[in-house]
């Protein structure tokens, strides 16, 4: 029998900028133990950062979905969902509530920086650090034989 695929959704407020670059981070550095997903709460992709994750060779084509579309009937089975922006509404959180675990990883708004291009970049990379960072520790507790016989 194969391992088991683990499905994560990202899920942020405002933009979803820091939600589509986790998602692109977790799919590309453990596509054999999790498949992620990016679900904005009401807010638009960020217009950096498609930009920004094709320099970093991040970019797949990615997409953000949303929110509605893992919260119904036919919704695919979410075992992990993750907050990457600021806290969400106790709202939001009780869209999804027959998931495995739920977290909040309060992450660098890159969207924040108004104006000139330079400091906007330092702050996009600066989250892709603190996202790979918590990525990659999640990858090695949750994606250890040991904790997927745990969660299963």
């Amino acid at each position: 029998m194969p391992p088991r695929v683990f499905n994560v959704l990202f899920v942020c407020a405002g933009e979803c900028a820091r939600g589509l670059i986790a998602q692109a981070l977790l799919n590309r550095l453990a596509p054999e133990k999790f498949r992620a997903w990016c679900a904005p709460n009401d807010c638009e992709i960020h217009p950096q950062t498609i930009d920004f994750l094709k320099a970093n060779r991040l970019w797949n084509d990615e997409r953000c979905m949303r929110a509605e579309q893992f919260t119904g009937v036919v919704a695919p089975a979410m075992d992990f969902v993750i907050s990457v922006g600021d806290k969400l509404p106790e709202s939001v959180w009780n869209r999804f509530p027959n998931h495995l675990v739920k977290a909040q990883w309060r992450i660098t708004d890159p969207a924040g920086v108004k104006g000139d291009p330079m400091p906007r970049k330092a702050v996009f990379r600066r989250s892709l650090v603190e996202l790979e960072n918590r990525i990659k520790l999640f990858v090695l507790v949750w994606g250890s034989p040991k904790s997927r016989t745990l969660a299963a």
